[in-house]
């Protein structure tokens, strides 16, 4: 086989096909996110690697997302209760009482910063575990290694964002007004309390201007609640198929394992690593463990080439950096790999472009390396963002949104990346 055969494309898109229909979705730490584990592992195995492994890790999947009821609820009672001050006279222990609710807004927001906009395991160790794998296929190079390239993707499969489903580009609008009502109560709960605490030791008698500020940030929050509500049903209890998100992905690690079964395309100085992960719908869960579990070896003279979304062809997206999650990656590395898909001419590539994520979008398993100083960068063939959002996490994210050609392309960029890496190395 080589990179000109384009039947390749609808091999992998097969794949695809097959897995959504005989096994169906794969939630993090379910059975189907198992069993698409093991499908991998299969398939990788036909490729002959050199080694081959499944990498069990413990993980909390719920933890990521099933915060948002709770923490609307407590902001909702918070609010509540600061209305009422303002038919209430002063009472001695309203500095306290402004002080236990400026703790309870804080403890929420830090909960939705660090869980959803930091993808960190902040409350992870409060809910129940299950186990996961991350198929790895090693192929080592001929002669001496000089360096690792990771080409990944992920085969776990997301709970239905309902938002989306029903409302399509008006999510993003009611995650930005929940974010900004967020920062809004932490404000005016800080103001508060500060201003109580002021009265009650008489530092100053009178502040109708404090009180007008706090009155008026509390009529714009009554304002924007309505929408925020919608949050409640962020998330459905659908699991989607994710053939986009991100078996598109995965299927071009298998693109690529296929490609290096012929002893001819083998490199003699780099070492390849497909590796399907698991839990990134979880918040990157399955790449943070192999991160921190390879750590030492991955900083030494690593590179990851992750896939996250092939749809149609035509337009090669090279993130560099991820708004989200505040993760900018390895400048250096990235235009390495736009040169390489350049210099490759592949066909019906039109646009090659660097780039940055757009904040709101969901982070990628890239971010476990970068936060580990390993240069990563994260793959995407598809022309329009935003046509995306009508299927993105929802049970419309089927075989059908996934162009045989543009998986092929997918796989071209990895060939060509893994070309030019060899020729670095090779006068070293």
């Amino acid at each position: 086989m080589t990179s000109e055969n384009k039947d390749e494309g609808k091999y992998l898109h097969n794949r695809i096909k097959e897995i959504v229909e005989t096994i169906g979705p794969g939630q993090p730490g379910s059975k189907g996110e198992e069993e698409r584990g093991q499908y991998f592992y299969e398939h990788y195995k036909k490729t002959k690697p050199d080694n081959l492994e499944a990498e069990e890790y413990t993980f909390a999947p719920n933890a990521f997302l099933d915060w948002i009821p709770t923490v609307m609820f407590l902001y909702i009672a918070v609010l509540i209760i600061m209305i009422t001050r303002f038919f209430l006279p002063y009472f001695p222990a309203r500095p306290s009482i402004s002080l236990g609710i400026m703790i309870m807004v804080l403890v929420g927001f830090t909960i939705a910063f660090e869980e959803f906009l930091s993808y960190k395991e902040f409350i992870d160790p409060l809910f129940p575990k299950e186990t996961a794998e991350n198929i790895i296929a090693t192929f080592k190079p001929t002669q001496e290694k000089k360096a690792v390239l990771i080409i990944s993707g992920h085969h776990d499969s997301a709970r239905e964002f309902f938002l989306i489903y029903k409302f399509k580009q008006f999510y993003a609008i009611v995650v930005l007004i929940s974010l900004i009502l967020l920062f809004l109560e932490m404000f005016l709960s800080i103001w508060n309390t500060i201003w109580d605490f002021v009265l009650f030791f008489g530092l100053i008698l009178e502040f109708h201007w404090a009180f007008a500020v706090s009155k008026v940030l509390t009529i714009i929050i009554l304002c924007l609640l309505p929408i925020s509500i919608f949050m409640f049903w962020f998330t459905g209890d659908n699991v989607v198929p994710g053939a986009m998100d991100n078996l598109s992905g995965s299927v071009t690690t298998l693109g690529v394992a296929r490609w290096l079964k012929d002893p001819e395309n083998r490199p003699k100085f780099i070492e390849v690593r497909t590796i399907s992960f698991g839990g990134e719908e979880a918040g990157l869960r399955g790449s943070r463990r192999y991160a921190r579990r390879h750590e030492k070896e991955l900083q030494r003279h690593a590179y990851i080439l992750n896939y996250d979304g092939i749809s149609k062809p035509g337009v090669c997206r090279i993130i560099k950096g991820e708004h989200t999650t505040r993760t900018y990656h390895d400048k250096e590395w990235a235009n390495f790999v736009a040169e390489a898909v350049k210099n490759a001419d592949i066909k019906g590539l039109k646009e090659i472009n660097v780039e940055n994520a757009m904040f709101g979008r969901g982070g990628s398993d890239s971010v476990s390396f970068t936060r580990i100083n390993v240069p990563a960068t994260t793959i995407q063939i598809m022309p329009k963002l935003l046509d995306e959002l009508n299927y993105y996490h929802t049970r419309r994210d089927t075989p059908d949104k996934v162009s045989p050609n543009a998986l092929y392309q997918g796989l071209s960029v990895s060939i060509a990346v893994i070309k030019k890496l060899e020729e670095k190395y090779s006068t070293q």
